[in-house]
């Protein structure tokens, strides 16, 4: 099938799917969402399509509202924007959680919103809805469910629309899955004044860094573990920083009141994690979060350790430490 007729194909599922009813985008301005707001317009017409973003304040990256604002200019639509900082702490503070965060939050917050209306989103082949969950199941319709990211890239490209402008910045690859600077702290935000602080300064630091010195990178970001009392930063760069560029940079992750300790990872490392009963007695929730979770953001290969945690607060996992080692088989 050629992108004319997928495109035509899409198009076509999207008005039998809606029929003459007016719907609502969950729009982040990233690839996938931007996909569905142009299909979606040109489907329906502007008139009956409106563009809804929820904004996380400091845990979004600062280019993203501009990104936001920048494409829904281009499609030819104003922006709706909901509020979910408050929201999002009441889940993080009891342990990491994208997928709760994305049900409760960025659909939950939209479908409250949208009454009504059918909720469009940009699930495909290349996230876990898209591969396990189903096209329209309430009022939740996923027009780019059976495509893959190539076909994604290459739709954007029909429209004059670049796939890596579309990229926030911490990470370029075609494959790479960006979000809110919050999927960095992989620890309960029981202080957002301390451990919600030290991701959102350091992840937006490390990007301003980069950029200032005209680095190219295919992964950037800075992991926040340790225990509740001490923030330590592991900083994840594609293709490694150069020695005087680490010390530079860690420097400057050391002027701030709450990084404790910076640590470039390199080596394959060893995380040691903290785990809810109900994720350590399941063998397949923690090889998800290790391989499918946590590996990907990493810059070199990592191994978990789990132990049962005897905070009654943690619902899903909290890193306490790392080691780096040479070798896992020596292990």
């Amino acid at each position: 099938m050629s992108i004319d007729e997928l495109k035509n194909a899409i198009i076509e599922d999207i008005r039998k799917t809606c029929e003459e009813k007016n719907v609502v985008v969950a729009f982040s301005g990233g690839m996938d969402s931007t996909l569905v707001s142009v299909l979606t317009v040109e489907a329906l017409g502007k008139e009956r399509v409106e563009l809804v973003n929820v904004c996380f304040g400091p845990f979004a990256y600062s280019n993203s509202i501009s990104k936001v604002l920048e494409i829904s200019s281009k499609i030819g639509k104003s922006v709706t924007f909901l509020d979910g900082i408050k929201a999002q702490w009441e889940i993080w503070k009891h342990g990491p959680s994208c997928n709760l965060c994305t049900k409760k939050i960025k659909f939950g917050m939209v479908s409250s919103y949208a009454g009504n209306r059918l909720i469009l989103g940009g699930a495909n082949k290349s996230d876990s809805w898209g591969q396990y969950g189903i096209k329209l199941s309430g009022n939740s319709y996923s027009p780019l469910f059976n495509l893959t990211k190539s076909d994604i890239t290459q739709l954007l490209k029909s429209y004059g629309l670049e796939p890596r402008s579309l990229k926030i910045g911490e990470n370029k690859s075609s494959k790479g899955r960006e979000g809110c600077k919050l999927k960095h702290l992989l620890k309960m935000m029981a202080v957002p004044r301390f451990h919600g602080k030290a991701v959102a300064l350091s992840n937006e630091l490390l990007l301003d860094f980069l950029q200032s010195k005209n680095i190219d990178y295919s992964m950037a970001n800075v992991k926040i573990i340790g225990p509740l009392k001490r923030n330590m930063a592991l900083v994840n760069v594609l293709p490694h920083l150069k020695d005087v560029e680490k010390e530079e940079f860690k420097e400057i992750l050391r002027s701030l009141d709450v990084i404790n300790d910076v640590y470039f990872v390199e080596k394959p490392i060893v995380l040691f994690a903290k785990v809810n009963p109900g994720i350590y007695v399941d063998d397949k929730a923690k090889y998800w979060l290790e391989k499918g979770r946590l590996q990907r953001e990493f810059a070199a290969p990592i191994r978990m350790e789990w132990s049962v945690s005897k905070n009654n607060k943690l619902r899903t996992f909290h890193i306490v430490n790392f080691k780096e080692v040479d070798d896992f088989q020596a292990l």
